[in-house]
């Protein structure tokens, strides 16, 4: 499997579709998703918008890991982390406001770049990591439920089979 860093727009894209997607009424996910998300001593209802960036750039830091130990540089892994990292962290175009397939579709690119064993081989993820990849998994089920639940085919399909 090949893999590569996705870009600061991706990700900035990423968190854009997912602010969007949070403002809708018609949007909203279950408590295992909307736990990483709820505004401190608010309703779940309300998601903050900051931990959202927050959990966005801590997966864009997941990728960068998992890449540089995945394909180490002659440089070595340290470097390259860092390297990335400054790359990650200049400033980007202006990112894309995700409708709900484009998003599905970036942030399973972001999360397949990832490869959970190879990370944990070389450097066992923390909480917050393993919570942030946790958040993602989650979200994108309810993302591909919410985008389905809209077709055609699905709401003139019968509940029951007789």
């Amino acid at each position: 499997m090949s893999c590569y860093i996705t870009t600061r727009r991706h990700f900035d894209s990423i968190a854009a579709g997912m602010k969007e997607l949070l403002t809708r009424r018609d949007f909203s996910p279950p408590d295992e998703v909307r736990k990483h998300i709820a505004q401190v001593g608010l309703n779940r209802a309300f998601a903050d918008m900051k931990r959202v960036d927050e959990l966005v750039a801590r997966l864009a830091d997941i990728q960068i890991v998992s890449v540089c130990y995945r394909y180490p540089s002659e440089r070595g892994i340290p470097v390259a982390i860092a390297d990335q990292r400054e790359i990650m962290g200049l400033p980007s175009r202006r990112p894309l406001t995700l409708q709900p397939i484009p998003l599905f579709k970036a942030i399973d690119c972001a999360l397949y770049q990832i490869d959970t064993w190879q990370v944990e081989k070389d450097h066992p993820l923390t909480t917050d990591e393993r919570d942030c990849l946790d958040f993602f998994d989650r979200f994108r089920v309810y993302l591909t439920r919410y985008i389905v639940e809209r077709l055609p085919a699905y709401t003139n399909a019968a509940w029951e089979i007789i």
